[in-house]
């Protein structure tokens, strides 16, 4: 396998898609991928430089450039798991209120993660992978020598993005931040610089610090109940009405 060059830019610069200057952040582990493979994060990295080099991307604009099975959500606006409750949020803290699903396809196709939209994604890690587990790159560690486990890899590469990450909030100073999963908790605490109050609805719960930034952490978004989306929703909506 050829070097992957620009890799080590990639994964210390490259840190999601959307707005910085907007007032809602999504913050996830990873971003997913459909091939989880080497051959496309080599595309990735690729076409992150033909993009530019930025700390975010235009979402659309980068999936439709690399075309590694992430498009149809930007051509048919089908739904993709977890942008899919991201919109749900989105949508219910405006003044849409409601799920509707056209005007859901309307907006992932032209207004999701744009680079002057109201919101931007972000990913701890930079490397996507299919679930959390997975790592298909230690091919690469002749390269890299920590790509051989996933383990090194994340050891090696986390204390740098969580510093840039902080240093992105306090120069953006977002209202809001979203995290999705409760596995990466004690990471989110680390950002978040305190404890989350816990909040329980039903058999489901969400965390929840409240502050000049305010942070949730919402379980795995794919397997929310919409009591939660509405409820975290709902806090937006009203934080965001006091700015």
């Amino acid at each position: 396998m050829e070097l992957i060059e620009n890799l080590e830019d990639y994964m210390h610069e490259f840190f999601g898609y959307g707005n910085l200057n907007s007032k809602i952040w999504f913050i996830g582990h990873e971003e997913g991928s459909v091939q989880n493979s080497v051959s496309e994060l080599h595309e990735r990295v690729k076409t992150w430089n033909k993009l530019g080099k930025g700390t975010l991307c235009d979402c659309k604009d980068f999936h439709m450039l690399l075309k590694m099975g992430n498009e149809k959500p930007f051509t048919k606006g089908s739904p993709q798991r977890t942008w899919w409750r991201y919109l749900d949020i989105l949508f219910l803290y405006s003044k849409r209120y409601v799920l509707d699903k056209e005007l859901k396809r309307k907006f992932i196709k032209n207004e999701f993660a744009k680079l002057d939209s109201n919101h931007a994604l972000l990913e701890l890690f930079p490397i996507p992978c299919s679930n959390i587990p997975s790592w298909t790159y230690n091919t690469l560690e002749k390269q890299l020598d920590y790509f051989s486990s996933k383990e090194k890899y994340s050891n090696e590469v986390f204390k740098k993005r969580l510093s840039k990450i902080l240093e992105l909030i306090n120069k953006h100073k977002p209202k809001c931040i979203i995290f999705s999963g409760t596995t990466a908790l004690s990471s989110w605490q680390n950002i978040a610089g305190n404890e989350f109050k816990k909040i329980t609805i039903g058999d489901n719960y969400y965390y929840f610090l409240k502050g000049d930034i305010n942070y949730f952490v919402i379980p795995k978004l794919i397997y929310n109940s919409n009591a939660i989306i509405n409820s975290v929703a709902d806090d937006v909506r009203q934080i965001l009405k006091k700015i």
